[in-house]
């Protein structure tokens, strides 16, 4: 079983995300840093531990990559809030540059954008009430399911399980929660460090499926024709596995994510399951 995170610690670690430094990269003109148009980074907050906001201001672990991000290109940075299924679309429509919202890698959504080097490789996963446990691990398609609104949380269920009793989605993943949590629905499916933050702050009503469902890929969108942009994210995230700065991140929000990713590789991903 995949080791679950406190709820305390979660808090820590959002202290220590909100003490990150400048995000001018030593040595370069403040000047230059200024004159240069902003990197315009779609999240969508009420998705911990992703992105949310504490105290009026956005933390998460897309935020702390996005922070990074800013570092290591020598670009500022501008985070703009919308609604999951609002991102694709406004990346395309060249609202914001970059998508950095727990975005699954699949073949579908590859036709439209462009996707970085994964920088978790995770799993779907379903979240219950302590009690209906035993109820849904035979037959998990009898329920009702809540889901974020065109995540493949959502593709997933509606995938596997046409002859679901209802499919409820929404525009936040906290609201999912909540449907499982008060008895509207009896599942909510989504990325297994969602499922996880979820538990750790309701550990004594909520329960994580034992183990995935389906891999997910998460990884970053840009647009096809912002080639030079994408090789410049790889080329971030390859420094960052050297460095320990993609490490420093993970741990610091998906403490587990050593496990996850050692049990998600070993399982094929979504596009090849029959």
């Amino acid at each position: 079983m995949i080791p679950r995170r406190t709820l305390a610690a979660a808090l820590a670690a959002v202290v220590l995300s909100l003490s990150l430094a400048s995000c001018t990269t030593r040595g370069q003109d403040p000047k230059a840093f200024y004159r240069v148009p902003p990197l315009r980074i779609g999240i969508t907050s009420l998705s911990p531990p992703f992105a949310f906001q504490l105290d009026g201001q956005f933390v998460g672990l897309e935020v702390d990559f996005a922070r990074e991000l800013s570092r290591t290109l020598g670009r500022r940075i501008k985070l703009v809030d919308l609604p999951f299924k609002s991102l694709v679309p406004a990346l395309i429509e060249g609202k914001v540059d970059v998508v950095m919202a727990g975005l699954g890698v699949t073949a579908a959504r590859e036709v439209r954008v462009a996707f970085s080097q994964p920088y978790l490789h995770s799993g779907l996963t379903g979240l219950v009430r302590r009690s209906d446990v035993a109820r849904f691990q035979s037959a998990p398609c009898e329920a009702r399911f809540s889901v974020l609104s065109g995540s493949t949380g959502e593709r997933f269920v509606r995938d596997k399980c046409p002859k679901s009793l209802s499919v409820f989605p929404t525009d936040s993943r906290e609201i999912a929660v909540t449907e499982v949590r008060l008895g509207r629905s009896d599942i909510m499916v989504s990325e297994e460090s969602v499922v996880a933050w979820a538990v750790s702050g309701a550990e004594g009503g909520l329960r994580m499926r034992r183990e995935p469902l389906v891999r997910e890929d998460l990884a970053w969108a840009v647009r096809r024709q912002d080639l030079d942009l994408l090789h410049q994210i790889d080329g971030a995230l390859e420094q960052w596995r050297t460095d320990g700065t993609r490490a420093m991140v993970l741990d610091r929000w998906v403490p587990f994510w050593r496990e996850l990713e050692a049990y998600s590789l070993r399982m094929p991903p979504p596009e090849q399951l029959p």
